[in-house]
């Protein structure tokens, strides 16, 4: 299993309403396919809302387990959330691209 990962401040509030958001929609395909149960609805019915439901539940390990991108970071909360970010981890996050004479590109 992946360590966890290191969260600033910032990122972890958007993190706590990203897995909330989350939840919140696995609760309500967790209703609808037991609703589909139930009610006796065709297989077809059933079989989508449970694949609905599986996908939900994979999004909320992709949100608890991957971190968020700079861009998103940059274009929420402004480059001092990215920098927080590359001190926290101890190295910039964003990866210039060098020739080999040592020159950016």
């Amino acid at each position: 299993m992946k360590a966890k990962p290191k969260l600033t401040k910032t990122e972890r509030g958007l993190r706590d309403c990203m897995l909330h958001n989350t939840a919140g929609e696995i609760a309500y395909r967790y209703q609808r396919y037991h609703e589909a149960v139930n009610e006796g609805l065709a297989d077809s019915i059933r079989n989508r809302r449970h694949r609905e439901l599986i996908k939900a539940c994979e999004g909320l390990i992709e949100v608890g387990t991957s971190r968020l991108p700079d861009a998103y970071l940059r274009y929420a909360h402004g480059e001092t959330a990215v920098r927080e970010r590359d001190k926290l981890l101890g190295l910039g996050a964003d990866v210039v691209p060098i020739k080999r004479s040592g020159r950016p590109l």
